[in-house]
């Protein structure tokens, strides 16, 4: 299992008159290898949830146990925390800050004091996995593009060759094609090496299409969690709490009261069921 939480609470400016619960009983379990979507309206306690994750919020109450690294413990390997779980915050570039790309990427591995040979190693295979060409390396990150930037930040984050990875808005501030490089360099992480993916996200049409499972956020609490397909066929508890019905979410619910099912969660796929229902409605009035 990759992640256990039981009974987390964590509550901010504790025995003051400022005090905020952020966090109510959480329980959840996230096994290896699952893209999970975290969605809620601001203030429903995702970020403070991922921040419990890799120990940026140290424990109040409560358990959690991420790759058989006991948070509650008294002493927390906290490098071999942060190999594990790797955070991508929004606006990961601004967070840049070496003035050569390489040696940006290369922070976290010399931090973990490795032979120079393995952090070149490292360098080099992060840098081919963001999909940058390696002649960038003694450019001044500042020099790329906003895209490009995003993706060192990325790099950065995968030389520590964490099996969690947590990412917190990742598209945010990016035309279309930058969106859809790094969704589906995520997608591809997931499939090629296992990592389990954690992906914090307004943007429901983005989670409707990349994630596989749903914990719904909401007054600190876990509301619910399930398939991402099921989640979004409730439309009317989604209107409730405020949030938009991802496009094809909607377009299938829509038909789906009346009687017309579609498979499918991505524009393509939603598209081909749609014209695959029309050949066989269309052979079945051939036949009579």
């Amino acid at each position: 299992m990759s992640i256990v939480v039981n009974n987390l609470c964590f509550t901010y400016n504790p025995r003051t008159e400022f005090s905020v619960n952020a966090l109510i009983d959480v329980n959840v379990t996230i096994n290896d290898g699952e893209i999970v979507g975290i969605v809620g309206h601001t203030g429903s306690g995702k970020s403070t949830f991922v921040q419990h994750l890799n120990g940026l919020i140290k424990l109040q109450s409560g358990s959690i146990i991420v790759n058989n690294i006991d948070l509650s413990a008294k002493k927390i390997d906290y490098n071999a925390l942060r190999s594990t779980v790797g955070m991508v915050f929004q606006y990961p570039e601004y967070q840049l800050f070496a003035d050569s790309v390489g040696k940006d990427i290369a922070f976290g591995p010399k931090n973990l004091k490795l032979p120079q040979d393995l952090i070149d190693k490292r360098v080099n295979d992060s840098i081919d996995m963001v999909g940058l060409d390696r002649s960038v390396m003694d450019k001044s990150p500042f020099d790329l593009s906003g895209g490009e930037r995003r993706r060192v930040a990325l790099a950065g984050v995968l030389a520590m060759q964490p099996s969690i990875l947590i990412l917190d808005e990742p598209t945010a501030g990016l035309d279309p094609q930058g969106k859809g490089e790094i969704l589906s360099l995520v997608k591809q992480l997931n499939k090629q090496l296992g990592t389990t993916i954690i992906m914090v996200s307004h943007d429901m049409n983005e989670i409707y299409e990349n994630t596989n499972r749903v914990l719904l956020f909401g007054e600190g609490r876990i509301i619910d969690d399930c398939s991402t397909e099921l989640l979004f066929a409730k439309g009317e508890q989604i209107d409730k709490l405020g949030l938009q019905l991802p496009t094809m979410a909607s377009i299938k619910n829509k038909l789906a009261s009346r009687g017309i099912y579609l498979t499918g969660r991505r524009v393509e796929e939603v598209f081909n069921s749609i014209l695959d229902l029309y050949s066989r409605n269309s052979r079945g009035a051939d036949n009579v």
